[in-house]
């Protein structure tokens, strides 16, 4: 069974969930044993976050492995929020392979700013749409997570005697952290971070309220003198390079994939990029196809050539034929 969490999730809570999953996975009727990792492994021939994992589950001999089995994706379909896939070792590796295989066509667009990225990959779903051929285009946006983002009011700093960049220096924080030293043991380093207890970062009110100190030894409130809201933030950061992407997929269908690619290309040097920006189909498709064509070419010629042989040894070629062309 594999599992994921949304970008970000941490370790320890991972940890807790899985242990939870497989205590409750131990009870079923016709399961002998549970184990399994968070993360990857270590040699693993898998890549994966501390915001992923898998559980093994072991059938006892006796038991009936669709009733175990269904039992187990009941239980897995318990636990919201995380997407889960129940199958055995043998099959994930096949669906992998597929996945791989299928790749499908996708417009990647080029960046730095994200939210000028999206724009741009929506005018070229827009170019998808009006391209014959092109079915099902869609932006492959990823996944965001709330976090808090405060914004200085200048003036109110200003009136409150407090410098913009404490207020931020104090809020990174409390919030999030900073690192103030290193310890060394067994030839490893560990960071030292100081952070806001728990109860100061527990909701925006809370984040409100942080007490800010200002150069002349007064305080002020953080609500007082910056904007504290809620917003989206990616968790995952996707680049080639050192530049951001997004990918424009979408299925071909009906039409020549050069035509297609002629079309599209004609229509994207039609769009204004800003500097740093651009746009281009990716090349994976086209070369998947290529090799789509070349097995059928080879399996075609395999096939000519066991034609031959039986011919040759039957001496008919009624004889050798299947009985389908006969």
């Amino acid at each position: 069974m594999h599992w994921s969490a949304i970008a970000g999730t941490s370790d320890q809570e991972m940890s807790r969930i899985t242990e939870a999953a497989a205590d409750e996975l131990r009870t079923l009727p016709g399961v002998a044993n549970v184990g399994g990792h968070i993360g990857r492994a270590i040699t693993s021939d898998q890549v994966g976050d501390v915001s992923s994992g898998e559980l093994w589950v072991t059938v006892a001999p006796d038991a009936s492995y669709a009733d175990t089995a269904a039992a187990v994706d009941r239980v897995i379909a318990g636990y919201a929020g995380l997407t889960s896939k129940v199958s055995t070792y043998p099959q994930e590796r096949i669906d992998q392979i597929r996945e791989e295989a299928d790749s499908g066509f996708a417009v990647r667009v080029f960046g730095l700013d994200p939210a000028i990225l999206r724009q741009k990959a929506a005018e070229v779903k827009t170019i998808l749409e009006h391209t014959a051929g092109v079915a099902n285009p869609h932006v492959d946006l990823p996944a965001e997570q709330p976090i808090a983002e405060v914004k200085v009011d200048l003036a109110a700093a200003q009136k409150a005697g407090v410098v913009p960049g404490d207020v931020r220096r104090a809020a990174a924080a409390l919030l999030q952290g900073i690192e103030v030293g290193n310890l060394y043991e067994e030839q490893k380093v560990f960071s030292v971070i100081v952070k806001g207890a728990a109860a100061t970062r527990s909701s925006l009110d809370s984040v409100r309220n942080l007490i800010i100190d200002t150069p002349n030894g007064g305080h002020a409130r953080l609500g007082d003198v910056a904007q504290v809201t809620m917003v989206g933030n990616e968790s995952v950061i996707l680049h080639d390079d050192t530049s951001r992407r997004i990918d424009v997929k979408a299925d071909i269908q009906g039409r020549p994939l050069g035509d297609i690619q002629r079309d599209i290309n004609a229509a994207l040097q039609q769009m204004q990029f800003p500097m740093s920006y651009h746009a281009e189909i990716l090349t994976q498709y086209a070369q998947q196809q290529s090799n789509y064509q070349w097995l059928w070419l080879l399996a075609a010629v395999a096939a000519a050539g066991i034609l031959v042989l039986l011919q040759t040894a039957t001496g008919s070629w009624r004889l050798a034929a299947p009985p389908s062309w006969a």
